[in-house]
């Protein structure tokens, strides 16, 4: 029997077509998924701060105190060390037992305080949000009066989904008129959104890129960096460098005066931080 030999034909140019059709389609599903999910996440942002919100108000009305600055914490859950200077210090991981704040209401990180770090576990322990917290500052390391303010996420503070590694921590800024790093205006007490850092009590690595974070703030409040409720910081902070712009398509270099600034739309890049301020207001 002889062998049948089989022809290699070339593919048609209709053939070729169909081909790339579906490989365009592909492409496109998988486009379209991506941002079906960042979608998602970024509504989570909003689910996430609107649920802190709602946790620090529920705990207000039931203990009639601002959690981490309440000065009879130990009272409800007894004490993690008996000895307020070092209680600060103490790794509550797996605790009730907690510290108290001062009841000045307001949330101290000052020499004396750990105020911002014994709120979250205050929460928990209240039971108006989920997690396991170490009401203290964040590894490496015993707490520094110094410096070591660190915000870990899963550890002291919350995470959030948008990304790992993000975190939210609260911190008293009150008015600001003379750092460039941040837009002048009152602040108050603010709940941040960024990348934790190994350099500040908040989390203020850039997480949002502007368009994102612009989006949220049109949604939340009035789509304006340095205005209302939602803010980022100025491009003179050099974690967000390039989120904010003076005006559509200035160069970069807003600093903290530039009150009228405009988010940075054009940049695709993560560039920006979260912050909600007068949050308790």
């Amino acid at each position: 029997m002889q062998k049948q030999k089989k022809s290699l034909q070339a593919f048609t140019l209709v053939e070729l077509a169909i081909v790339l059709t579906i490989i365009g389609l592909l492409v496109g599903a998988v486009m379209v998924g991506r941002g079906i999910i960042r979608a998602s996440e970024l509504r989570s942002v909003m689910t996430e701060t609107a649920s802190y919100v709602t946790a620090v108000n529920t705990f207000r009305l039931k203990y009639h105190a601002l959690p981490g600055d309440m000065n009879n914490a130990t009272d409800f859950w007894g004490a993690a060390d008996n000895n307020a200077a070092t209680c600060r210090g103490t790794d509550k991981t797996g605790m009730i037992a907690t510290c108290n704040g001062n009841g000045d209401g307001i949330l101290n990180i000052g020499v004396n305080h750990g105020e911002i770090f014994y709120l979250w576990q205050h929460l928990a322990n209240a039971g108006v949000i989920g997690g396991n917290f170490a009401g203290r500052v964040g590894p490496p390391g015993p707490y520094n009066a110094a410096f070591s303010l660190y915000s870990v996420p899963g550890f002291n503070v919350p995470g959030s989904k948008l990304k790992v590694g993000a975190a939210y921590n609260f911190r008293n800024r009150g008015t600001n008129n003379s750092d460039a790093g941040w837009f002048y205006g009152e602040y108050g007490t603010v709940l941040m959104l960024g990348m934790s850092t190994n350099s500040d009590n908040l989390p203020r690595g850039a997480l949002l890129a502007p368009q994102e974070l612009y989006k949220i703030d049109l949604k939340l409040d009035d789509g304006l960096p340095a205005q209302g409720q939602i803010v980022t910081r100025p491009g003179t902070n050099a974690d967000s460098p390039f989120c904010t712009e003076k005006t559509p398509g200035a160069a970069n270099g807003t600093t903290g005066t530039d009150v009228d600034a405009v988010y940075r739309l054009s940049d695709k890049e993560l560039r920006c931080v979260l912050i909600y301020r007068n949050f308790f207001e």
